[in-house]
């Protein structure tokens, strides 16, 4: 999902406030996530980060087996690529 504004923009947590609350603010707990992706996702006790792919971690050969990029679509060829839709994209 593209920003047209900066407005859309929020800052998401990775591991969520209510799971650790030490990672508030640690720079590898955040990303950038479009405000409609951020209020709809799932809580990670109904879809766990390890079910996921992991933004900071995660190297490129990970994400390219799990994701496939095409234009401005995202496709998920694996479970843990639909789940990483699921929770960061939708």
């Amino acid at each position: 999902m593209k920003f047209a504004e900066l407005s859309e923009a929020q800052v998401d947590h990775f591991i969520e406030i209510s799971e650790d609350k030490n990672k508030a603010f640690e720079w590898e707990n955040l990303y950038l996530s479009h405000k409609e992706s951020n209020m709809g996702k799932p809580s990670n006790r109904v879809l766990p980060n390890r079910t996921c792919l992991d933004p900071f971690i995660d190297q490129d050969a990970e994400i390219e087996d799990n994701l496939d990029f095409e234009d401005e679509i995202i496709k998920g060829l694996t479970e843990k690529g639909l789940n990483t839709i699921k929770n960061y994209i939708i």
